[in-house]
């Protein structure tokens, strides 16, 4: 497979920085949509939701509540309030540790920024 090299240009955007110049979140401008959440699970992250939305599907009210979760999930990653690894636990078993590089984070930003989600 052939590899292509694609330079970014990113727009400034906002980080909240601890006393200890410790950057610690993105700065949102409005809150996730499902559909947002997801992509950015499963495709920037490479977490397989749909395994877990599939295993739900029969029961409407718990698949709801793993789709708010998920949302809720994503933001407190962006946010700086959960860590990859929490998100690796509760939506791959930890798996998704595994395939953790540098990359996909610019991949995210990259994501939250064209969609406008971040400040």
């Amino acid at each position: 497979m052939e590899t292509k090299i694609k330079k970014l240009n990113l727009r400034p955007f906002k980080l909240t920085y601890a006393p200890n110049g410790y950057a610690l979140s993105l700065v949102l401008k409005r809150l996730l949509t499902f559909r947002e959440a997801n992509h950015i699970a499963s495709k920037i992250l490479g977490i397989p939701t749909e395994l877990t939305f599939d295993d739900l599907s029969d029961d409407k009210e718990a698949l709801l509540e793993s789709k708010k979760q998920l949302v809720n999930d994503i933001q407190n990653l962006i946010t700086g309030e959960t860590g990859f690894d929490s998100i690796s636990d509760s939506w791959a078993n930890g798996d998704a540790l595994e395939d953790l590089y540098p990359s996909i984070f610019f991949a995210m930003l990259k994501y939250l920024l064209d969609k406008d989600i971040i400040q």
